[in-house]
């Protein structure tokens, strides 16, 4: 039932490659061990089958870790005492006194433990672990905290199964595997939940950077997405990530807001006499046709139309209301003294 490799069992220049042949054999996978010169090299594992579960404890002294993972399986690793970081890919964490930690038991991954550690460690089968958490892979690695909610659950309930082991019944395994992977189920749930809001709220504040800054250069010609991204210090890809979500891409609402910079200015009565295509040019549009039809489509009147408070419906770009039609479709064949009649003027578009 219960399977312990002690490295002060022999001496102290065998100690290293005894626990790696050992552990190669007990837990199916590839170790090397660098142990730190400074001190004697020292460790201690217990090994507890729970039915389709395992438990190790693992406790030594300090050293680095490599794993070659071969397993198709997850492991979770609570950081009973010590510090020291994890990597695996290109994900990495510190360990923490009641840090919790998944890990992929298929991919490699390094311990660095600068000083006397404690682990316990679960391993648990893919099918099983996809049967609580289908979506588990994006949560490897990172840390959660035991000290409170799911998490301190199942750490306590870890914690207690293995260390009342040689007090259970073959019996009581299937019912303790269960419930442990009942809670590891709610622990990643839960955790998911967390970072899914973290990742939401970080993604929101990258947004409002994003386009802070987008609004203070409106007035380059040059602004792209590149340029933009190398400001904010986020890439290229991550920013159209951002704006995936939003009912226009970056480049649209860019335009957009140079458009409604441009209709203000345009409407307002100390700026009747700038010419129409400076006004442009100062908020980025450097080609006027393109800036005369993107006004239509945004505003469904031109820009000179604007700037003669000229409405919708009279320069075509509407329907017309209030029994105004047949003028409004006929505007073009009135005489000057029947336009001047009805308050009409004729206006060039941009």
């Amino acid at each position: 039932m219960t399977e312990i490799i002690a490295a002060e069992a022999r001496f102290e220049h065998e100690r290293i490659a005894h626990c790696r042949t050992e552990m190669d054999a007990l837990l199916q996978s590839g170790h090397r061990i660098e142990a730190d010169a400074s001190v004697p090299f020292d460790m201690h594992l217990k090994h507890f089958r729970l039915g389709m579960l395992e438990i190790f404890e693992v406790c030594g002294s300090a050293h680095v870790m490599q794993v070659q993972g071969v397993n198709d399986g997850a492991a979770v690793l609570l950081n009973v005492a010590g510090s020291g970081s994890l990597r695996q890919g290109p994900r990495e964490a510190r360990l923490q006194p009641g840090s919790l930690h998944l890990l992929d038991d298929a991919a490699a991954f390094t311990l660095q433990l600068p000083e006397e550690f404690c682990h316990l460690v679960l391993r648990v089968p893919r099918p099983a672990l996809e049967g609580v958490m289908r979506d588990w892979r994006p949560l490897t690695v990172s840390c959660m905290a035991s000290c409170c909610g799911s998490a301190a659950v199942f750490a306590g309930t870890l914690r207690g199964i293995f260390g009342q082991r040689k007090t259970l019944a073959p019996s009581d395994f299937k019912t303790c595997a269960d419930a442990l992977l009942g809670l590891l189920g709610g622990m990643l749930a839960s955790f998911a939940r967390q970072v899914g809001d973290e990742t939401s709220s970080v993604e929101a504040w990258h947004l409002e950077r994003v386009k802070a800054f987008a609004r203070a250069h409106l007035a380059d010609a040059e602004l792209d997405v590149k340029l933009i991204a190398a400001e904010v210090g986020l890439s290229a890809s991550y920013i159209h990530r951002l704006f995936a979500r939003c009912t226009m891409t970056l480049m649209q609402w860019i335009t957009a807001e140079r458009l409604d910079a441009c209709h203000r200015e345009l409407s307002a009565p100390g700026k009747l006499k700038r010419p129409v295509y400076l006004i442009a040019q100062e908020w980025g549009f450097a080609n006027q046709a393109h800036f005369s039809r993107a006004f239509r489509a945004r505003f469904g009147v031109s820009p000179s139309d604007v700037r003669s408070g000229l409405a919708p419906c009279c320069s075509g770009a509407a329907p017309c209301t209030q029994g105004m039609a047949t003028d409004c479709a006929n505007i073009g064949s009135l005489s000057g003294k029947a336009r001047a009649r009805k308050g009409i003027r004729l206006v060039p578009n941009l």
